[in-house]
C-alpha cells in the first residue's frame, strides 16, 4: 500500500511540474535564437490624368438607307497599362435601343475593345479613351465606317 500511495504521490508530482513549466514557458521571454521571415510588399500608383466616363455608341445600317440597329448587344473589355502592367476591366454588356444607342459608362481608361453582336454576326471595335471625357462613336456594321466625337465633363 505504501508503495501505491507513493506511486500516486509521484505521479501527482509529475504532472504538477509539468503545467507549473507549461505556464511558466507562457509567460517567460524567449532567448531561443531563431531564423525570421520576412515579408516585404509594396504597391506602386499609376497616375492617369483623369478617369474616362466612357462610350455612347450608336449602330447603324446600310439598308435602302442608314437606319439603326435595334437590339445589337454590346460587350467588351477595357484595357490600359499602368507601369508596364496590364489592367482590363470586363464591361458590363448592354443593348442598343429603338435609336440604335447604348452606353457603356463603366469608367476605366485606355481602350474599349467591344464586341457587338447583331442579326447572328459578330463585330469587333476598338475604341481609345480620353482623360474626363465621354466618348461618342457612331458605327455603321455594313459599311464599317466609325465616327468618334469626344466631349469632355460631359454630363450622362
Amino acid at each position: 500500500m505504501k508503495r501505491s500511495v507513493l506511486s500516486a504521490i509521484f505521479v501527482i508530482l509529475i504532472i504538477l511540474s509539468g503545467a507549473a513549466g507549461y505556464f511558466a514557458g507562457l509567460y517567460t521571454p524567449r532567448t531561443a535564437i531563431h531564423q525570421a521571415s520576412v515579408t516585404t510588399t509594396s504597391s506602386t500608383s499609376c497616375v492617369v490624368t483623369g478617369p474616362t466616363e466612357g462610350v455612347i455608341i450608336q449602330v447603324l445600317q446600310d439598308s435602302a438607307e442608314v437606319t439603326p440597329v435595334v437590339g445589337a448587344k454590346i460587350g467588351g473589355e477595357d484595357l490600359g497599362y499602368c507601369n508596364n502592367s496590364l489592367q482590363t476591366m470586363i464591361l458590363n454588356s448592354t443593348t442598343t435601343n429603338s435609336t440604335g444607342w447604348a452606353r457603356l459608362i463603366d469608367g476605366g481608361f485606355g481602350i474599349y475593345y467591344l464586341n457587338i453582336i447583331a442579326f447572328n454576326n459578330n463585330y469587333t471595335l476598338s475604341v481609345p479613351m480620353q482623360p474626363v471625357s465621354v466618348t461618342f462613336v457612331t458605327y455603321n456594321i455594313s459599311s464599317g465606317n466609325v465616327t468618334t466625337h469626344y466631349c469632355e465633363f460631359c454630363n450622362t
